[in-house]
């Protein structure tokens, strides 16, 4: 079983001490919930897609060049996406009008969300010292477990690994 161990600072988020409290985030638990703006300036939540499969991948600034790879790799499958019922979330720390910016200019056909701050990223052990998300992605049930956790993704080669990764039911 995949383990990883994520420590959530919940002193500077309260302005206390230096106490932490710690969450393992593991295939087969359940995925951290969230509530987001998307790009429309729509609140989203994670359980909003409860009976869903979900992809959510975590990645670091629009208009990058990685980044922009990822999320056309993802637009140019995304008939497969739609036919196995997969949701596609997007998360970076970028704002709400950048992710707009961004959806027009590429033709996005899914969901990006904005989270300022990179609460969420964090949840998931995926903010790099709260400047920006890592490259990650978190496969998930249609009963909101963890299915797969992706830390070694490569942009273009991303969005096939996904839909084989659901198609086969397998975890990492």
């Amino acid at each position: 079983m995949y383990r990883i161990l994520i420590v959530l600072s919940l002193a500077a988020a309260m302005g206390c001490g230096s106490s932490a409290v710690s969450q393992e985030l593991m295939v087969g638990g359940m995925a951290p919930g969230f509530t987001l703006l998307d790009q429309n300036g729509v609140e989203r939540s994670l359980s909003d897609y409860r009976g869903q499969q979900v992809l959510i991948y975590f990645y670091p600034k629009d208009f990058t060049s990685g980044c922009t790879t990822e999320a056309c790799s993802i637009r140019d499958n995304f008939g497969e996406y739609k036919t196995a019922g997969i949701v596609v979330l997007g998360i970076s720390g970028d704002s709400v009008e950048s992710h707009k910016a961004f959806e027009q200019e590429h033709g996005l056909p899914f969901t990006l969300l904005a989270d300022v701050g990179l609460a969420v990223a964090d949840s998931y052990g995926s903010s790099a010292m709260k400047m920006y998300a890592k490259r990650h992605s978190f496969l998930v049930s249609a009963d909101g477990k963890l299915l797969a956790i992706l830390r070694d993704v490569n942009p273009a080669a991303h969005s096939d690994r996904v839909l084989a990764l659901f198609a086969q039911g397998e975890t990492e």
